[in-house]
């Protein structure tokens, strides 16, 4: 394992070569390593802390463990140059701020994900478009827009997407933060069907 502040705030790292036998990352294991560029977790990792890569401004590319079923809070919070992250099928849950602040332009969601928390992708200023593949029965993507399977729910609407946007009949609520930071959109019209905005 890899414990609490194992790694943190190491400046000048920027790489690693984790064993393939290691299971735990604590949290902030490798918080404010600021130049490290990119990280593979091998796929005997099944348990990574809350924080462990957060604040790594260089950080560009992640590929996560097969091992692993959850994307923990603000794994990756703040992480501004982050453009790509690779989530292995069996990934379920992604939590409450997960990806808050990173640097994506789009962003794949796997099919066995079940549960996106709140705030997961808050702040990502630079997000085009959502991308849910095939199978998922939680989710889905309506013209890069995230939402609930059923289309009940507006999950997260991409912070770089422009224009003016007609939230789809059918829509009963609209998530908390779901449209938080974009600076782009120039209308949005709401349906009749529209019971809560949170």
């Amino acid at each position: 394992a890899i414990r609490e502040y194992g790694f943190n705030n190491l400046r000048s790292l920027q790489e690693i070569t984790l064993p393939p036998n290691l299971r735990i990352i604590e949290f902030c294991g490798f918080s404010e390593c600021v130049a490290l560029r990119s990280v593979t977790l091998p796929n005997s990792v099944t348990t990574v802390g809350s924080n462990a890569f957060s604040n790594c401004s260089a950080l560009t590319t992640a590929t996560l463990s097969s091992g692993m079923t959850t994307v923990p809070d603000s794994m990756f919070f703040a992480d501004k140059n982050l453009r790509t992250v690779i989530l292995p099928e069996g990934i379920t849950t992604i939590c409450d701020t997960a990806f808050m602040n990173c640097g994506f332009r789009e962003f794949t969601i796997p099919a066995s994900v079940r549960k996106i928390e709140i705030g997961s992708f808050a702040g990502c200023t630079s997000m085009k478009k959502f991308i849910v593949e095939e199978g998922n029965t939680a989710y889905k993507a309506i013209d890069g827009v995230l939402f609930t399977a059923d289309g009940t729910h507006l999950v997260c609407y991409p912070a770089y997407k422009t224009g003016s946007y007609v939230v789809p009949e059918g829509t009963l609520y609209i998530d908390y933060d779901a449209f938080r930071e974009n600076g782009y959109l120039s209308g949005i019209t709401f349906p009749s069907t529209l019971r809560k905005i949170d």
